[in-house]
Order: C-alpha cells, then structure tokens, then sequence
C-alpha cells in the first residue's frame, strides 16, 4: 500500500447532486486534516458544483458532466480524454473515488490512473484491481452513507475527529436572505417554518403533508415555500391543497441563498435528502416528510 503522508494535493471525486457532496465532507475534512497544507481538489458533477464551492475543505472545484453517471450526457467523442489530460498537467498526488455502495468505480478510477494520479483509492471489487493502488470492500454490516466514506479515507490513515457535515455559508447570500425576509414583511413576532420542495414532479402528495400545513398554520405559524424551479408545479399543487395562506420562493433562489434561508429558518420541513442534509450541516432543526 503507498504511503499517502507526502501527498500534499489530492483529488476527490464523486458524482450526484449535492446530497452526495454533503454526506462526504465528513470524509473530505477527515482528508484535509491529516497532511498539514494538504490542498484539495473536487471533481463535481454539475449538479453538485454549487454546494462544493460552499465547502471549507474544498480548495478547488473542477465541474465534469461525465457521460456514465446517472443522468449523464451522451458520451462526447474525447471528452474524457481530454479531462485525464487537463488533471495530468495539475501532477496531483493521489485520488480518491467516492460512491454510494452498488456504484461501480471503474470509470472514474481509469479517468484518475490515465490522468498518471500515482495513488488511487476506492471501494472496489478485484476486477479493479490495476486501476486502484489501494482499495476497500464493504463488510456484511450495511454502513450509512457518511460512514461509509469515513471508513474509505481510514484505510490510507485519514481519521476523523467527528461525522459532522461540512458547508458554509457565503455573506453575500446571508444578506440577501435577510433583505428578502424584511421585504416579505412576515408577520412580526409570528413564527414561520420553511418547507423544502423536492420530491420526484410526478410522485403523489400525501393527505398528510398539505392537512399537517394547514394545521401549522391554523396555529399561527407562517409556512414558507422554498425549492428549486423544477419544484414549482409541485409546490404550487400543496398550497392549494393547504387552503391556508402561505408564502412562496419556489424558483426564485441559487443554492447559496436556499442554504442562507435554512440557516435562517427556525425549523425546516424537509421533502428530500439534500435538504435535510442541508439543515443537520447548518444546525437547523428539520423533519424529513
């Protein structure tokens, strides 16, 4: 196995939204902290680019639509080659893949050995085994997702201190929220939730989720609509079932402003996984419906 104490720039990759990003900065940190001045590099879908950027640990966000994600484009005649070239002329150090269990590493693995990335690790099986100069295998206990990639980094010596999540929020964004807010006029010395839009257009609403907002707000809470765009129609499809007023912000807010209005709301209603993941990392409480 390579020794990765002297590797001082390192390549993190791993492809998905920001749900995924997320539940790996406890890994990315535990990666960052083991060398002093340590740099890193993340290799982001575009999907997940915005939230990498608000990332501590991260030093440096490369954006690849790879064509064997899911959800990827069409595979474009030399554009991996051309990506394994360009992270070539940066001499990294070493790589580590990051996937969910059941994804195959293999691709990203060969884009890092044909980039001449001199350490590669992931979770693999023995067919990868020229493509990776370290590996893991998953035990017969199911990890969750983030200790899953905890465990990934410990095996080349990258021990965490703890499994928090790891995102900041930009000043810029903070303020625009605040603005926001004041000119919302919300009812003043009445509470508010926010609830985080983000299940799949065509999947039903339950009863329960439009009858629990009414109730909110037949309590005097304020319910506020946060999500983005693709998220509209469905968003739309709840208030009216609500019947009760509500406000919404649905389309009109980046990433950094949806990760501003979390860390601004007194509690939030999660309706996917990267929203809860986004109020466990900024300390909001959150129900996941």
């Amino acid at each position: 196995m390579p020794d990765w104490r002297d590797a001082r720039d390192v390549l993190a990759a791993r492809w998905g939204g920001p749900a995924e990003l997320l539940s790996a900065t406890p890994a990315l940190r535990a990666l960052k902290r083991a060398v002093p001045g340590r740099r890193l590099t993340f290799l982001a879908s575009p999907e997940a680019a915005p939230a990498a950027r608000q990332v501590p640990e991260i030093d440096e966000v490369v954006v690849y639509d790879a064509p064997w994600a899911e959800g990827g484009p069409a595979r474009r005649e030399g554009g991996d080659w051309a990506l394994a070239q360009r992270l070539r002329r940066r001499r990294f150090d070493a790589a580590v893949v990051f996937t969910r269990k059941g994804e195959d590493a293999r691709p990203a693995a060969l884009l890092c050995f044909l980039a001449g990335i001199p350490r590669r690790l992931a979770y693999a099986g023995p067919e990868a085994l020229r493509l990776l100069t370290d590996r893991a295998a998953d035990g017969p206990v199911p990890l969750g997702d983030v200790r899953r990639q905890l465990a990934l980094v410990e095996r080349v010596g990258c021990a965490a201190d703890d499994d928090r999540l790891s995102l900041k929020v930009p000043e810029l964004a903070r303020r625009g929220v605040d603005h926001l807010l004041e000119d919302l006029a919300l009812p003043r010395g009445r509470p508010w939730a926010l609830i985080w839009t983000g299940a799949a257009e065509a999947e039903a609403v339950p009863d329960s989720l439009p009858e629990a907002l009414r109730r909110l707000a037949g309590g005097g809470v304020t319910v506020v609509f946060a999500g983005p765009a693709p998220q509209e129609a469905r968003s739309e499809l709840i208030r009216r079932r609500m019947t009760s007023p509500s406000v919404s912000l649905v389309g009109r807010l980046g990433f950094a402003e949806l990760t501003a209005l979390v860390e601004r709301a007194p509690a939030l209603i999660a309706e996917c996984a990267e929203a809860a993941l986004v109020a466990s990392a900024l300390g909001t409480p959150v129900v996941r419906v």
